[in-house]
């Protein structure tokens, strides 16, 4: 993981939700698996909406060092998939 990374984070479950995507650079990560990442041993009730917004807060600051948090969201079948996530290096500038 980068240094410029670790400036991201202002809470220890962003830096978690953030190793998670970091560790995962050649693939693309869901909700499900960031969670079960993070809470190996005991998941709390709330830990999907915990999850949901703390990538929701990373999207948002992430360009700002240079990164940007890819989503995908696909169907199969006519069912929806649930959402992956990766973090990708951002190019110059926002948007």
């Amino acid at each position: 993981m980068s240094p410029e990374i670790l400036m991201i984070p202002r809470t220890t479950m962003e830096l978690r939700v953030l190793s998670v995507l970091a560790s995962r650079k050649s693939g693309w990560v869901t909700r499900d698996e960031i969670i079960a990442d993070i809470y190996a041993e005991r998941e709390p009730e709330n830990a999907d909406a915990c999850v949901r917004v703390f990538l929701s807060k990373l999207r948002g600051r992430a360009p700002d060092f240079g990164f940007r948090i890819e989503t995908i969201n696909r169907s199969e079948g006519g069912v929806r998939r649930q959402s992956r996530y990766r973090l990708v290096e951002a190019s110059h500038g926002r948007g």
